[in-house]
C-alpha cells in the first residue's frame, strides 16, 4: 500500500515539474514564492517576494507537496536530484539548493533548463554520478542529452519531498505556488516548507 502511495505521489509531482518546465518554455503564468497570509478550503492568499498579497483558488485539482530538510549525506551516487544553480565559471555551476527525490520519481522533469529563482539561474534534474569532497560536494549530474558539474557549497539548503495535504497549510508557512495552465487564478501545485523551512526552489 505504501509503495502504491509513493508511486502515485511520484506521478503527481512529475506533473508538477512538467508544469514548471512548461512555464520556462514560455507560458505567461509564473511561480509565486511567499508566506501564507490566509488559507481556507477554497482559497489561499500569500505575501509574495515583492510584498504584494496574491490570492489563488484551491480546488480538487490542486496538488500539495511537503518539503523537509535532509543532510548532505542524502546525496549519493545514483541519487535522482533537482538542483537550482547559477554559473560558477570554468564550465561549472554553483548550487542554490538541492532537492533529493524519492526513487519513485526517477526521471521526473529530467533535463537542464532555465529557472527563475535568481537572474541567470537554471534547473538541472538528473542522476548523481561522480562525487568529490572539496569545499563542499562537487557532483556530476547526468540527464538525457547531457551532464553538468555542480558545486554544492556548505550551507546550501538540501531537501526532500513527500505527499502533502491542505491541512498542513496555515498562515506563516512558506510556499511555492504553480498556477494552473490557462487559469492563473487557480493553484495547480503548492509546495510548502515543513519544520519552518522555505521551499528553496
Amino acid at each position: 500500500m505504501r509503495h502504491s502511495s509513493l508511486a502515485q505521489f511520484g506521478l503527481a509531482l512529475s506533473f508538477c515539474i512538467a508544469a514548471a518546465q512548461a512555464v520556462c518554455a514560455g507560458q505567461t503564468e509564473s511561480r509565486i514564492r511567499g508566506s501564507i497570509l490566509a488559507i481556507s478550503p477554497h482559497q489561499i492568499t500569500v505575501n509574495d517576494r515583492t510584498g504584494e498579497a496574491v490570492s489563488f483558488i484551491l480546488d480538487d485539482a490542486t496538488h500539495y507537496v511537503g518539503e523537509k530538510p535532509v543532510a548532505l549525506t542524502a546525496i549519493q551516487p545514483g541519487s535522482y536530484i533537482g538542483c537550482a544553480t547559477v554559473p560558477a565559471g570554468g564550465g561549472t555551476l554553483r548550487a542554490l539548493e538541492v532537492t533529493v527525490f524519492p526513487p519513485s520519481m526517477q526521471g521526473a522533469g529530467e533535463g537542464h533548463y532555465a529557472w527563475d529563482l535568481l537572474p541567470h539561474s537554471s534547473m538541472t534534474n538528473g542522476t548523481v554520478g561522480h562525487l568529490s569532497h572539496a569545499d563542499g560536494e562537487v557532483m556530476t549530474v547526468t540527464y538525457d542529452g547531457g551532464e553538468q558539474k555542480i558545486r554544492v557549497p556548505h550551507g546550501v539548503p538540501i531537501v526532500t519531498v513527500e505527499p502533502g495535504t491542505l491541512r498542513a497549510l496555515h498562515p506563516g508557512v512558506k510556499v511555492l505556488i504553480l498556477p494552473a495552465k490557462g487559469a492563473p487564478g487557480h493553484a495547480a501545485r503548492i509546495l510548502y516548507g515543513e519544520q519552518g523551512i522555505t521551499p528553496p526552489q
